[in-house]
């Protein structure tokens, strides 16, 4: 395995955090969960492990790392169930936590595999996108009863590719797209669609990207399944659209500054949100390509759940690790504080979160300045003025070119753990089990990533009710006006 540039990565993120906590990671987040089932249960992935409130964020208990399998700055991707199970892939295996979740299952059928990105589709199918322990090429799996049994989807990926996320289409699960890039020497951005449920695979480059400049699935349109976004790790942060099941590419927005960490489309797909570190989040008209500054908050990721608008910061800048609006995103308020955490889930004596997690319990507590008292001072309303950083390409979209240095939930932001580049922890090591044939060096490069890139961070698939009047409007009319088009090009999908 090469372990030479992640390795000293790592060793010079180490060195430099001279106030990392826990893992080596500063304190920050990564994605927001709302249970479909029971709206009062909020998942908030940290860089410490989840946090969990089944109050609708009145209260937070943490679940450490090592209960769910996984250590050392490995942020995995997480999805929820429709039955509200959370789930999530780990350099070896998937784990899976129900009820109290006091105690996480591992899946069987992935047990061994690397298992990169997850995703959860409205037709209640979970997949999984997994690196075989035995240097086997990339394949994806599914599960229709709940995650309990899981079996290949199709034919395997394309030799010689990276696999970094993985997404089904809404209105079409037989639509899969993969994002990747290839091996050797030219480690060019791609991606890789589906439209027969797996059966077969079509690559096709993503413009100025590769396995520096990453290309993550950002969202598929909810009624069109050739529309796909795909947020690029670049700097400035770049935002890509294909209408025609990712055989193609243009630019329709950027960010000024930063990286382009969150990204999240509304159910009717008429707009969307995106952001990041620097810029703030911002709205996206998809018809236009036109946007609108939203909140000015260092935003790590986005969601929709319960008709309000859930979003990661800075407790820095913004006084919140992840935040709640209720007005379109202008503005946000508090919804979890790494001081508002009152210590570890409640378990019996027995149980792993119980045994694993207690003993560490007072250093975590006494790094991110847990007090579990939120009365006190602190909170309030944030967001201040709009972002003003967004560029949107305007109408017709162009591709362009652009792009440098590297950045990237996942959400949504979000392949299957790259922790934060601005500030994250490193994936050093793998965890037993790991690849050691050729994948190895492949395993090293998602390491790599993992410095780089973030995720996906939004879980984009759990029925909400996001859209606006006016956008649904523009929305109706473009259905109606797009029919005959989106009827031929469908017709001409990539077989």
């Amino acid at each position: 395995m090469r372990a030479g540039p992640a390795a000293l990565l790592c060793s010079g993120l180490l060195l430099v955090a001279s106030s990392a906590h826990a893992n080596g990671a500063f304190p920050s987040s990564g994605q927001v969960l709302v249970d479909p089932t029971d709206p009062s249960t909020i998942w908030v992935r940290t860089s410490y492990g989840f946090a969990k409130s089944s109050d609708a964020g009145a209260t937070f208990h943490l679940i450490c790392e090592e209960a769910i399998g996984y250590s050392s700055g490995y942020h995995p991707h997480a999805a929820l169930s429709h039955t509200g199970a959370i789930f999530m892939g780990l350099s070896d295996g998937l784990a899976i936590g129900r009820g109290d979740t006091c105690a996480f299952d591992r899946a069987p059928d992935l047990e061994g595999n690397f298992v990169v990105d997850v995703s959860m589709g409205l037709d209640g199918r979970a997949i999984a996108l997994a690196i075989p322990p035995n240097g086997e090429r990339p394949r994806v799996y599914a599960s229709t009863d709940d995650l309990a049994t899981w079996s290949q989807l199709g034919d395997v990926l394309p030799d010689k590719v990276v696999p970094l996320t993985l997404d089904a289409a809404p209105s079409d699960p037989n639509v899969i797209y993969v994002s990747a890039y290839a091996e050797g020497d030219k480690p060019l951005g791609l991606v890789i669609t589906s439209t027969d449920g797996g059966q077969t695979w079509t690559s096709a480059i993503v413009p100025n990207s590769d396995a520096k400049v990453s290309p993550f699935i950002g969202g598929i349109d909810p009624l069109a399944p050739e529309r796909l976004f795909v947020r690029i790790n670049s700097v400035p942060g770049r935002l890509l659209l294909s209408e025609d099941y990712g055989a193609t590419f243009e630019v329709v927005a950027s960010l000024a500054n930063g990286r382009l960490h969150a990204f999240r489309l509304s159910d009717d797909g008429a707009y969307a949100l995106y952001g990041g570190n620097f810029d703030g989040l911002h709205e996206l008209d998809t018809t236009t390509f036109a946007t609108e500054p939203r909140a000015a908050i260092a935003a790590r990721c986005v969601t929709f759940a319960d008709g309000r608008i859930f979003a990661c910061g800075e407790e820095a800048t913004d006084g919140f690790t992840a935040g709640v609006s209720e007005d379109g995103a202008a503005t946000f308020t508090p919804l979890l504080e790494n001081r508002c955490i009152e210590g570890i889930l409640p378990c019996a004596s027995g149980a792993p979160v119980h045994d694993l997690c207690e003993p560490g319990w007072p250093m975590i507590k006494e790094l991110i300045g847990a007090t579990g008292d939120c009365d006190a001072s602190g909170g309030g309303s944030q967001g201040g003025a709009p972002a003003t950083g967004g560029q949107s390409q305007g109408g017709a979209p162009a591709a362009t070119g652009g792009a440098s240095n590297a950045g990237g939930g996942g959400a949504g932001g979000s392949g299957g753990a790259p922790a934060d580049g601005d500030g994250g922890g490193c994936a050093c090591t793998l965890a037993p089990g790991a690849p050691t044939s050729e994948w190895s060096s492949a395993i090293a490069a998602l390491a790599a990533i993992a410095l780089l890139g973030h995720r996906k961070n939004n879980a984009r698939h759990a029925p909400q009710t996001t859209s606006r009047s006016h956008h649904g409007c523009r929305r109706r009319s473009r259905a109606c006006a797009g029919l005959a088009s989106r009827g031929a090009r469908r017709s001409t999908r990539p077989l």
